[in-house]
Formats: C-alpha cells, sequence, structure tokens
C-alpha cells in the first residue's frame, strides 16, 4: 500500500462506486457540494467519529487492498488457469 496508516476518507458517490464501502461506517460519501461541506465538518468536529472511521476504513484496506492479498487472489487465478 502506498500509504499504511489509516485515514480518513470522503468521497463523492461515483468515486466509490466498485469499492465495498459502506457510507457511515467506512467513509462519507456526498455528491452535492452542500452534503460534501456538511461530512467535511462532521469529520472535523468529532473526534471519535474521526478516530472510529480511520481505523474501520483501514481494517477494510489492510485486508483488502494488501500485498498479501492481493498476492494471494493472484495466486487463486493462476490455480484456476491450470486445471483447464
Amino acid at each position: 500500500m502506498a500509504e499504511s496508516r489509516p485515514r480518513r476518507v470522503l468521497a463523492i458517490w461515483v468515486g466509490a462506486a466498485r469499492l465495498e464501502v459502506h457510507h457511515r461506517q467506512h467513509i462519507r460519501l456526498a455528491d452535492s457540494p452542500r452534503d460534501f461541506a456538511d461530512a467535511c465538518l462532521d469529520l472535523l468536529a468529532g473526534e471519535e467519529l474521526r478516530k472510529r472511521q480511520a481505523a474501520t476504513v483501514w481494517e477494510m484496506v489492510a485486508s483488502n487492498f494488501s500485498w498479501e492479498h492481493v498476492a494471494r487472489c493472484f495466486e487463486r487465478a493462476i490455480e484456476s488457469q491450470r486445471a483447464w
């Protein structure tokens, strides 16, 4: 992973469309300028919210996008092709 520490995440819905993330659990999703600003203010105002969301999204990223996970997926793909 490019960065190995938790980050808070805020995105537009289309930007997270293919990611297995849940609004308000892993990241904040907002499309309108008002909703985006409100989500930013929520994250800035709530230290516990920031910490909880950072930990949750980090756990999800570490378990699904680590080099180890990607390597296991790649190995399974190679093995499945050998069966042909």
